[in-house]
Parts: structure tokens; C-alpha cells; sequence
């Protein structure tokens, strides 16, 4: 059974604004009535709305923290909606973290263009398939 949560706040945007961190150190406050929802204060006075989610990775179950925003460019009201979609997102089975990673990672269009004509097998292939490129538009991009 889970305890109970040290530090809330309530659902409201002064108690957001005016949130410190505690003691000097980076602090985590529950938003109350949402799930998932929390601001995460510095010590420097700056915040940030974070979601937190759990999620299963093999046969362990690993939580996850993605940041919406700092607190002083997004009020409380956007913050709730898109840790809402989040959390849709999350109980349909999405992971946004590893979402987020593969977008990152995926390669543009220029890249993989780049990358085929510096590929001397790729050649034969755009010809088979009756594609032509300019042999001065690879040389350009190399």
C-alpha cells in the first residue's frame, strides 16, 4: 500500500506559483487530483511541471519522468491537459520517453539521402528500380 504524499499542493495556480523548495533542496510536489502531475521546485526558486509514469520494461516495472514545462511559461491549466494526453497515451500502452527517444534518433530524409549516395551498392539498386539521380547533385551532398 502506497504512503502518503509529504509534500502537496493544491489544485490551484497561486499554490503552484508560490511553491519553494523544502530545506534548501530540489523538492517534488503532488498535484492533488492529478494523477501523475508534479511540480519538481530547485533550490534556486525555479519549477518545472514534470509527469511521472510507470511502465513495464521486460519483466520489471520502471518509472519515468517526462518535463511539460518550466511553471513561469505554462499555467497550471496546460500543464493538466497535456498530462492528461500523457496518461491516455500511457494506459492505450505507449511509453512517450521511448517515443520521444526514437523520434531523435530517426534518421531525415536528407540523411538517408545522403547516406545512399555515399553507398557505392546503392547504385545498382536506383537503376534496376529506373531511378535516376544526378551523379552532381551526390557529389554536391558529400
Amino acid at each position: 500500500m502506497a504512503g502518503k504524499a509529504r509534500n502537496v499542493l493544491s489544485l490551484n495556480h497561486q499554490a503552484v506559483r508560490t511553491a519553494k523548495a523544502i530545506d534548501g533542496r530540489q523538492t517534488e510536489f503532488n498535484i492533488i487530483g492529478q494523477r501523475g502531475l508534479k511540480l519538481l521546485v530547485m533550490p534556486t526558486g525555479v519549477g518545472s511541471f514534470v509527469f511521472r509514469y510507470d511502465v513495464r520494461v521486460g519483466n520489471k516495472r520502471v518509472q519515468r519522468k517526462v518535463t511539460l514545462g518550466n511553471r513561469d511559461a505554462m499555467d497550471l491549466g496546460t500543464a493538466r491537459r497535456k498530462a492528461d494526453e500523457l496518461r491516455r497515451a500511457v494506459e492505450n500502452g505507449a511509453d512517450p520517453i521511448a517515443v520521444q527517444k526514437a523520434k531523435a534518433s530517426a534518421l531525415t530524409l536528407r540523411q538517408l539521402f545522403e547516406e545512399r549516395c555515399a553507398n557505392p551498392a546503392f547504385s545498382p539498386w536506383m537503376r534496376a528500380s529506373g531511378l535516376r539521380i544526378r551523379e552532381s547533385y551526390c557529389a554536391r551532398t558529400t
